[in-house]
Parts: structure tokens; C-alpha cells; sequence
């Protein structure tokens, strides 16, 4: 499609005012036009397009091609939600996301020899797949957002801790609301430990912190869920001009 669309181009005579500029809105835009044409299958094939994929890296670099990468494929799984029956209580999960995550894994394992530009490849490998997790998380499609972190956890740099913990605390939360509190007690203390460990404070923290309650209050652990709070209340209290929301939730949670 992006070839056709830039040899149309090229034949048009356009091609002189910016050739590589309709390659890159090619590669940008090109499934938002297929959305509105409604044509599903098609976008399906193009955001599986491993060329296609590849091509949108090159073009637009490695953040921004998964950012709008991620974006297209829940645009698409929107339209399949929206073509369900509102009776259905099975959500049916493209398979766009699990090839995705296939094909930005791909950037590694090929390379897996390399130590140094595997460093730096494991950390944006692993930072697309928790992306693509917790988007998938947002929209309710926990069992697929539960293997891409797990999948991210994998290629994770050792040293890389704030997303060690970030994708701890997306795994407890979609657990607990999973039903599974046992493992996800055990994900969010492994969560709260590392963040522990990191010199400027997790921007998660509190988030973390507030859930290991609501996974103890799931489990019935009422005193020490209470005990939790009091002594995060103390902590909020010390500046609480800068805590006030913060605060308002715990006091909350305690009543």
C-alpha cells in the first residue's frame, strides 16, 4: 500500500516537492484512512505487515512509530468491540497485538548477539511491550495486557528498576482485578521494594502503595490493610499541602 501510494506520486509528478515526506505520511497515516473507510480486514493485514512495521521505524524512529503503532491497533479493536453484539460477554482479542508484540521482540532477538546495542535495544523493546500492556489493560483485556508484561519483564535491562517496578505494578493491578489476589499481593511487594530502592521517588509510589491496600481489603486482611494506612497517612501528613489528593484517598480508604 505505502509503495503504491508513493510510485502514485512519483507518476503524479509531485514527487519533486517532498518525496520522502509522502513515504512518512504514508507510513503515519495510512490505517487511520483504512479506519474511516471501515475496511477491518485490511487494516488487520497492514498493521501485521512486518515491512510495513519496519518501515514506520525507519521513517518516524523508534517512540513515535510505537506510539501510533499501539494507537492503530486499539483504534482497530475498538471497531471490533463496536461490532460485537452487546449480549456477548466474550471479548475477542485481535491478534494484531500479539503479532505486534512478535515483531517489536523481533528488534532483539535478531541482534542477540550484540552486547552493547542490545542494551539499548532491550530497554526500548521492553518499554513498547509494557506500553501496549497497559494500554490493553485500560480497556479491560487483562488475560492479552497480562502476557505483554510479562513479556516485557523479560526483556528488561537488569538495571533498568523504574521499569522493573512500573511493570510489577501493572501485573498486580490487572490481577486484583483479575480475581487473582494472591499473585497479585505478591507482584505489588515486589513492586514497593524496588521503588524503595530508587533514589528519586517511583511516580507510581503512592499509586503502588494505595493498591497493596485495596489487594488486602480484597483479601480480607482488614488490620493490616489498616495499619498500612495509618502509617502512609503519616507520610502524607508530613507535607500535606503538596499530598492533599493523595491524602483524601487514604482517609478514604481508612473509613
Amino acid at each position: 500500500f505505502v509503495t503504491a501510494y508513493f510510485e502514485h506520486r512519483i507518476q503524479s509528478g509531485t514527487i519533486q516537492v517532498a518525496s520522502n515526506n509522502s513515504i512518512r505520511y504514508a507510513v503515519q497515516h495510512l490505517p487511520s484512512h483504512i479506519f474511516e473507510a471501515n475496511i477491518k480486514q485490511m487494516a488487520e493485514t497492514i498493521l501485521t505487515d512486518n515491512r510495513f512495521f519496519e518501515s514506520r521505524v525507519d521513517k518516524l524512529g523508534w517512540e513515535r512509530a510505537m506510539e501510533i503503532h499501539i494507537r492503530d491497533c486499539m483504534e482497530l479493536q475498538s471497531t471490533i468491540d463496536e461490532g460485537m453484539s452487546s449480549s456477548s460477554e466474550v471479548l475477542v482479542v485481535s491478534p494484531v497485538f500479539s503479532t505486534t508484540a512478535t515483531m517489536i521482540s523481533s528488534f532483539v532477538d535478531s541482534n542477540a548477539g550484540e552486547t552493547q546495542t542490545k542494551v539499548a535495544d532491550l530497554l526500548h523493546v521492553s518499554t513498547a511491550l509494557y506500553t501496549m500492556a497497559f494500554s490493553l489493560a485500560e480497556h479491560g483485556y487483562f488475560e492479552e495486557s497480562l502476557a505483554q508484561f510479562h513479556a516485557a519483564q523479560k526483556y528488561t535491562p537488569p538495571d533498568s528498576i523504574e521499569l522493573q517496578a512500573s511493570t510489577l505494578y501493572g501485573m498486580a493491578w490487572v490481577l486484583l482485578v483479575s480475581g487473582d489476589s494472591k499473585n497479585s499481593l505478591r507482584q505489588v511487594i515486589a513492586c514497593i521494594k524496588l521503588m524503595r530502592n530508587i533514589e528519586n521517588k517511583h511516580q507510581l509510589y503512592m499509586e503502588a502503595r494505595q493498591l497493596h491496600i485495596d489487594i488486602l481489603h480484597e483479601r480480607c486482611e482488614y488490620k493490616k490493610a489498616h495499619n498500612y494506612l495509618k502509617e502512609i497517612e503519616s507520610e502524607l501528613l508530613e507535607n500535606e499541602e503538596n499530598n492533599v489528593i493523595e491524602l483524601g484517598t487514604v482517609l478514604k480508604k481508612k473509613g
